[in-house]
């Protein structure tokens, strides 16, 4: 999948294009170790809408969802240890990052330090309550000298936050920010079967 961060042309909206929707907190089918627990309560007008398990307590606040509580900023180095965490459980888990093992919070430290928060090269992480539950980056896509202007991006989010619209959320941030800074195409690659980014 490509899409354009000039901020024109005739590329689709890549969130849209992948059918998500940021405003909404949905039940997905995991495969993961912890099954999703999700709990349906009524927006005031009567809409039901399914909540994150975390997001605790009655609520009628006119239509707030469990994006609504979650907050995105550029990565800091507090958080390497929580977003090695989330990484390890693909690597663990799933074929997606081509990783075999884990990698060492001593080996992620340079990826954290190159990717800057106005540059091309990026990561931008989801937060709730402080603690990051999800990270999106850009990186460079070859090494070739014709490719700078072309980024690869990812998503990765704590099992657990899976199908409530934080990913679309956090590419929406990323394509925003890297708009008119002179790149022309990102780039995400989707390990197959993979029916949530398709």
């Amino acid at each position: 999948m490509t899409t354009s961060v000039t901020g024109g042309g005739a590329d689709p909206d890549p969130v849209a294009a992948m059918g998500l929707a940021a405003d909404r907190c949905m039940p997905m089918a995991s495969q993961h170790a912890r099954p999703h627990r999700h709990r349906v309560w009524r927006r005031c007008d009567g809409a039901k809408h399914a909540v994150h398990p975390r997001v605790t307590g009655a609520r009628c606040d006119g239509g707030m969802t469990a994006t609504d509580l979650i907050t995105v900023r550029a990565a800091i180095p507090a958080d390497l240890t929580r977003l090695d965490e989330i990484y390890a459980h693909y690597v663990r888990l799933t074929p997606v990052s081509f990783d075999l093992e884990p990698p060492t919070a001593a080996a992620r430290a340079p990826w954290l330090t190159e990717h800057r928060a106005d540059g091309p090269h990026r990561i931008l992480v989801a937060l709730h309550a402080g603690t990051p539950v999800g990270y999106a980056s850009s990186g460079r896509f070859r090494d070739r000298p014709a490719y700078r202007s072309s980024v690869e991006t990812s998503v990765y989010l704590d099992p657990d936050w899976i199908g409530c619209g934080i990913g679309a959320r956090l590419y929406r941030s990323l394509f925003d920010g890297l708009a008119g800074i002179g790149l022309h195409r990102a780039y995400a690659a989707i390990t197959l079967p993979n029916p949530a980014s398709v």
